[in-house]
């Protein structure tokens, strides 16, 4: 595994977010545990930062306002993203029009009019990723390393501070 500080891993990050629809978002519940669910990812930004929107009355709105510690995680085809930061809640109409999609629309038929729709924000502060290149790339080279014995690596695994 390596650190990085630069655009190509920043730009992995985003490609990965925008590659699955559906992340894992982690939270602290009020008795300290914690709580997965899933959110449709509306906007991933080059900066890192992640926004989703929920209703207001959700239990993760509650959650994120006591305390912002996050972590959103990815799963696609052959990429893994784990995405830690604080994430921020807005009522605010314009982070709403900034981030609203259509499939928004499944949830809030209303639109962005729907009473109590929010905007959530998460910051990412550090993300880590594994990106592989493909099924057939990856079962090859876990052979060949099995046959030279050696450990295989078969893909890339980095962390980046967002």
């Amino acid at each position: 595994m390596s650190t990085h500080e630069n655009a190509d891993a920043r730009r992995t990050v985003k490609e990965i977010a925008e590659d699955v629809d559906i992340t894992m978002v982690t939270t602290h519940a009020p008795d300290g545990s914690l709580r997965s669910r899933p959110l449709s990812l509306q906007e991933a930004t080059d900066e890192g930062d992640l926004w989703y929107v929920a209703s207001g009355d959700a239990d993760i709105v509650s959650e994120l306002e006591a305390d912002p510690r996050v972590n959103a995680s990815f799963s696609g085809k052959g990429s893994w993203l784990s995405v830690t930061g604080a994430a921020t809640v807005s009522r605010e109409r314009a982070d709403l029009e900034r981030v609203w999609t259509p499939s928004a629309e499944a949830w809030f038929p209303e639109g962005i009019d729907t009473p109590g729709v929010v905007a959530i924000s998460i910051t990412g502060e550090s993300a880590e990723f594994w990106d592989s290149p493909g099924k057939v790339a990856t079962l090859l080279q876990l052979a060949t390393a099995r046959l030279r014995h050696q450990e295989p690596h078969p893909g890339t695994n980095e962390t980046v501070e967002l």
